[in-house]
C-alpha cells in the first residue's frame, strides 16, 4: 500500500509537520510506503518567505486570513462566501495595515494557479490513500486540493486529520464535504495504521478515533482514540521537509526548527486546567517519554538535520526534564539550541541550567494581575511571573511569552495596575504577542461558559466568509468563538491604551537595563537605564541595601521585619523604618509589591 500525506498552506514554512513525520516513520516500520509532501513550501516560494510567514504566523488569529486566501478555489463557480471579507471583516476590525492587506490579496490571487500546479505535481494514481493534515489555517486549502484530487483520482481514499477535524468539527466537515471519505479525530498513531491494515485486507469497521459515514450516509464518531505510550513512538522522519526546502528557489529565511515531542497533554492541566486552554479530553491524559529516550532522540535529530534549533512542541515539559535531561545536554552539548515550554514556577537553579545550554523557553505568563490570573484559573501569581522574567534576565535566558486580556470580570483597576507596573519592568523581556482572549473549543470556558461569565457564543465572524453554511453548522465547525462577557470586561478604549503601552514596551526594550553593582567598599549601587528613569545612579543607604538584597527573591513583610529585628518584632519605630524604606524603593520603581510581598528588580551587572 502507498500513502501520500500532505502539509498545505498555511502551515509555517519554518518547521516540518511533526505529526506527518511521526506517522511516516510508524507506517514505514509496518512496511507501508509513505511519502510526505509540503505544498506549503511551494506556496512560500511563490509568495516569498516573509510574505508567507506574515500570513502564517503574524496576523490576528480572529481574522482567519490564511483560510480566506483559498475560499474561491473550494466551491463551484459563482459560490464564494468570502467575496466581501476584506470590507466586512478586515477593515472594520482594523487589525491589518495597508501593506498587510496587499500581501493577503496577492496570496489570494496566486492561490488558483498554485493549486493547479499542485494537481500536476503528483502522480496521484500511485497512492491508494491520500491524507491531509489540517490544523490552524490549513483547512480551506486542503479541502480545495482534496476536491480537485477526487475528480482526477476517484478511487483514492481521501482522509483528513488534525486539530480542525477533532470531534464534532470533523463530523460536520465530513458531512458538508462528501469528497472526504474518512477523518481521524485526536491521536492517529494507532488508528491510522489500523485503518490501513483493514483497508489492505478488505475489511471495514469503525475504529477508535475515526469519523466515518454509516450505511445510512450519516457521519458518526467512534469511541475516543486509543492513546499511545509515548515511548512506543518512532523517531520522526523529517527528510521530506528538508528535501523540499532545499529545492526552494527564493531566499528561505533562517534555518528551520527541527520539531519533536517529549510529552503529550499537560501535567498541570490534569489537576488545574487553565480556563482558556483548548486541549481536548484525550490530550489531558499526560504522558511523557523516558528521559533516556528523550536524550537519544535529541541527539539523533540534532545530528541528522541542518536546523536552527530543536523545538519541543510539548504543551509543557515534564518535571524530570530539568533533573534528568538538561544535565545530560549540559555535559555533552547538542548541535543546535533547544526551545521548550515551561510553567512559570521554574526555579532559579533550573533557569541557570537553561542559560548554561543557551536554550530559549516559552513560559505561560499571560498576565501581571493576580485578579486576572485567578479569573483564568492559571494557578500562578503576578509577582512570580515578574520574578521569572527577572531570573531569565540574570541567567541570560530569552523568554517568549504572551499576555492575554478580556476576561469576564476584568476591571479598569486591573488594567490600570498593569499600566502602572510596566515602567518598572520595562527592562525585562516584553511579550512576543498580546491580545484579547480567544474562547476556544474544548477549553473549560467553552465547556461551561455560564459558569465563567460567558454567554451568546457563536463562531468567529470570519467563519461565515469561509463556509456558505447556516450558523448552526458554523458553530459546529468553529474552533474559536465570539462571545459576550458578564460581568463585562475591558472596553475598547481601555484595551487600546493597554495595547499602546505593550507596543511601547516592545519598541523601547532594547538597551534598557536596571543593574545592581557591588562597589569596592561593599556598598550597592544601582544603574537605572530604563527609558523613563529620572536618576541614572541610585545610591542606597545601609538599611535599603539590606532590604534590597533580602528581596532578591520574593519576601513577605513579616519575614523582613522578623529578619532585621527578631528580638523586637513589635517595636513600632523599627517597623516604621522598614516600611518607609520599602515604600521608597517601590515609589522609585526599584522594587515591586503585591501588598504583602516584595521583590527587588535589579539584576547583577553580569548575567548568571
Amino acid at each position: 500500500m502507498n500513502v501520500l500525506l500532505l502539509c498545505m498552506p498555511f502551515a509555517s514554512a519554518a518547521r516540518p509537520a511533526l505529526g506527518l513525520s511521526t506517522l511516516k516513520a510508524r507506517l514505514q516500520e509496518g512496511g507501508v510506503r509513505c511519502d510526505v509532501a509540503y505544498p506549503n513550501l511551494a506556496f512560500a516560494d511563490a509568495l516569498g518567505h516573509w510574505e508567507y510567514e506574515r500570513i502564517a504566523d503574524h496576523m490576528a488569529h480572529k481574522l482567519l486570513v490564511g483560510e480566506w486566501v483559498f475560499t474561491q478555489c473550494l466551491y463551484d463557480p459563482g459560490v464564494d462566501p468570502g467575496a466581501a471579507y476584506i470590507d466586512d471583516v478586515v477593515r472594520p476590525l482594523g487589525r491589518l495595515a495597508a501593506n498587510d492587506i496587499d500581501v493577503v490579496l496577492a496570496a489570494r490571487a496566486a492561490a488558483p494557479g498554485f493549486l493547479a500546479d499542485c494537481l500536476c505535481s503528483f502522480s496521484w494514481a500511485e497512492y491508494e490513500v491520500i491524507g491531509f493534515s489540517s490544523s490552524n489555517a490549513q483547512n480551506i486549502a486542503s479541502l480545495a486540493l482534496a476536491g480537485m484530487v477526487r475528480r482526477v483520482h476517484p478511487r483514492a481514499v481521501i482522509a483528513f486529520g488534525g486539530a480542525n477535524w477533532q470531534g464534532v468539527m470533523g463530523a460536520e466537515l465530513l458531512r458538508r464535504f462528501p469528497f472526504v471519505d474518512i477523518a481521524f479525530s485526536g491521536e492517529a498513531d494507532l488508528s491510522f495504521p489500523a485503518f490501513l491494515r483493514a483497508l489492505a485486507a478488505g475489511r471495514s469497521r469503525p475504529y477508535a478515533g475515526v469519523i466515518y459515514r454509516s450505511p445510512r450516509g450519516a457521519r458518526a464518531i467512534a469511541s475516543p482514540p486509543d492513546l499511545i505510550d509515548m515511548n512506543e513512538l518512532p523517531i520522526p522522519d523529517h527528510s521530506d521537509f528538508f528535501i523540499a526546502r532545499s529545492q526552494m528557489r527564493k531566499p528561505r529565511g533562517p534555518l528551520p526548527a527541527v520539531t519533536l515531542e517529549t510529552t503529550r497533554g499537560c501535567w498541570w492541566a490534569q489537576r488545574h486546567p487553565c480556563g482558556f486552554c483548548g486541549l481536548d479530553d484525550d490530550e489531558r491524559v499526560f504522558r511523557s517519554k523516558r528521559p533516556e529516550r528523550v536524550v537519544r532522540e535529541l541527539r539523533e535529530l540534532g545530528g541528522r538535520y541542518d536546523g536552527g534549533r530543536l523545538h519541543l512542541v510539548d504543551n509543557v515539559v515534564a518535571p524530570e526534564f530539568f533533573s534528568r535531561v538538561l544535565p545530560e545536554v549540559a555535559a555533552r552539548p547538542l548541535p543546535m539550541p533547544l526551545f521548550f515550554d515551561v510553567r512559570p514556577s521554574v526555579s532559579l537553579d533550573q533557569l541557570r541550567l537553561v542559560g548554561k545550554i543557551h536554550a530559549d523557553i516559552q513560559p505561560g505568563i499571560e498576565s501581571f494581575s493576580d485578579h486576572v490570573l485567578g479569573l483564568m484559573g492559571k494557578g500562578t501569581r503576578a509577582l512570580e511571573n515578574i520574578r521569572l522574567l527577572k531570573w531569565c534576565k540574570s541567567c541570560g535566558v530569552v523568554p517568549h511569552w504572551n499576555l492575554i486580556y478580556g476576561f469576564p470580570g476584568e476591571t479598569v483597576e486591573d488594567c490600570q495596575a498593569m499600566l502602572d507596573l510596566l515602567p518598572a519592568i520595562s527592562f525585562l523581556s516584553p511579550p512576543d504577542s498580546f491580545g484579547e482572549l480567544s474562547l476556544d473549543r474544548y477549553s473549560p470556558f467553552h465547556r461551561a461558559p455560564q459558569d465563567h461569565g460567558f454567554h451568546d457564543l457563536r463562531a468567529l465572524t470570519a467563519y461565515a466568509y469561509l463556509y456558505p453554511f447556516p450558523q448552526a453548522s458554523l458553530n459546529r465547525i468553529a474552533y474559536a468563538f465570539e462571545h459576550e462577557c458578564d460581568p463585562p470586561s475591558l472596553d475598547a478604549s481601555q484595551r487600546r491604551v493597554l495595547n499602546d503601552a505593550l507596543s511601547s514596551w516592545q519598541r523601547r526594550f532594547t538597551g534598557s537595563a536596571l543593574l545592581k553593582v557591588e562597589q569596592e567598599d561593599g556598598s550597592l549601587l544601582l544603574l537605572d537605564e530604563r527609558p523613563d528613569a529620572t536618576q541614572r545612579r541610585v545610591e542606597l543607604d545601609e538599611l535599603e541595601q539590606a532590604l534590597y538584597c533580602a528581596c532578591d527573591d520574593i519576601a513577605t513583610g513579616d519575614a523582613l521585619h522578623s529578619r532585621f529585628w527578631p528580638a523586637a518584632p513589635r517595636d513600632d519605630s523599627l517597623r516604621a523604618a522598614v516600611d518607609q524604606r520599602l515604600a521608597s524603593l517601590i515609589r522609585r520603581r526599584l522594587m515591586v509589591t503585591d501588598g504583602d510581598r516584595y521583590l527587588s528588580l535589579a539584576v547583577s551587572e553580569r548575567p548568571g
